[in-house]
């Protein structure tokens, strides 16, 4: 069992798809990958979720030899429609038979779930904490306010966050100084931006300067870069090719130079743009959860939380993930946080301004 101050600092993101990561697919090479990992003593850090792959992760990791299994520090987490006291517990069984642990290192809500009370949560934590089949608690995607309640009321059982966190999206850094106060490791996923970061010419020239100088790849530099932002961070990208992920879990074997990271600061800063709601394509033909106002306060899709209960979140001043955007012929798409959109738009009408993310 890793202790908690031995967790490497580049770990393995066993998850992919976003939105759809229910559907995800996982092959050969993502097994073979996993084991290289799990074989190597470069890394030791392990972030799955019962809903990748429709619990598919889990069950690959659960394969793997326990003694091997007890060299990793695993991660797992509960969906956002099982946070219930009853379902969060049934869930974290069911990924404790999935993983073939007898405990897990870390649980984490996946999402927040504000038609669930923190303290019903909170409460069903603390009875698998008794039983002995968890270790920590954390929470991803979570607003500081409610970081700050679950630290107040679990203590030194809660020891992680975990957060979007690229070149492109640095939203986490306003909880950077209240986790290293409080000896919280942030998890940070999706280094690379889903593999889907495009960089201008003057960034690419940027980088290829940094790769001469340093002899490395652009995401070695990358993921230097995002560890030098707090001792706190663990990164864990996802890959299924072994020569990325030894390139990952080498990156922080140099050390980028203060003009290099200024650099890097200044020219490297995420896409915001203010838009009217109205004035954002909110349709995708694949999503039919919800496709039109009627369908947002009826809550069709019946997401978790509804979008009339995360607007009343809204309004009294939770902070939500902002919502990320892709331009298609010169018009931004909702690229993800549709649930998000549809909360704002309820909360505050189709003509509020907000501010939201080029991805």
């Amino acid at each position: 069992m890793v202790n908690f101050n031995k967790i490497k600092r580049v770990g393995l993101g066993f998850g992919f798809g976003g939105a759809f990561s229910k559907e995800s697919k996982y092959n050969l090479n993502h097994k073979k990958t996993l084991k290289f990992f799990c074989k190597t003593k470069l890394g030791n850090f392990i972030d799955t979720s019962i809903s990748y792959g429709d619990g598919d992760s889990e069950k690959i990791i659960g394969k793997i030899k326990d003694n091997i299994k007890q060299k990793n520090f695993i991660s797992t987490k509960v969906t956002a429609e099982n946070l219930t006291f009853d379902k969060f517990i049934s869930s974290t069984l069911k990924s404790l038979k999935n993983l073939h642990v007898k405990k897990i290192d870390l649980i984490q809500p996946h999402w927040p779930n504000y038609d669930v009370k923190n303290d019903e949560i909170i409460k069903a934590f603390k009875h698998l904490k008794r039983d002995k089949k968890v270790r920590f608690f954390g929470l991803s995607n979570y607003d500081l306010k409610d970081i700050k309640y679950f630290k107040k009321k679990l203590k030194d059982s809660f020891k992680f966050i975990q957060d979007e966190f690229s070149i492109r999206d640095r939203s986490l850094e306003n909880k950077i100084k209240y986790c290293e106060k409080n000896n919280i490791k942030i998890i940070c996923y999706s280094p690379f931006g889903s593999g889907e970061i495009v960089f201008s010419a003057k960034e690419n020239e940027i980088l290829n300067l940094m790769m001469k100088k340093y002899r490395r790849s652009r995401y070695s530099i990358i993921l230097n870069y995002l560890a030098g932002k707090s001792k706190n961070i663990i990164l864990i990208p996802h890959t299924k090719k072994i020569t990325h992920l030894k390139d990952n879990l080498s990156s922080l074997k140099f050390k980028l130079n203060s003009k290099d990271v200024r650099k890097l600061d200044v020219y490297f800063k995420p896409n915001y743009i203010h838009l009217k709601l109205k004035d954002v394509v909110y349709y995708n033909k694949k999503y039919k959860k919800i496709t039109n106002l009627k369908d947002a306060l009826n809550n069709k899709g019946e997401l978790h939380p509804s979008p009339k209960t995360l607007s009343k979140i809204l309004k009294k001043g939770h902070k939500l993930k902002l919502i990320k955007l892709k331009k298609i012929n010169n018009k931004f798409h909702i690229k993800e946080g549709r649930l998000r959109y549809w909360a704002h738009v309820i909360a505050y009408g189709w003509n509020k301004k907000i501010k939201m993310m080029i991805a």
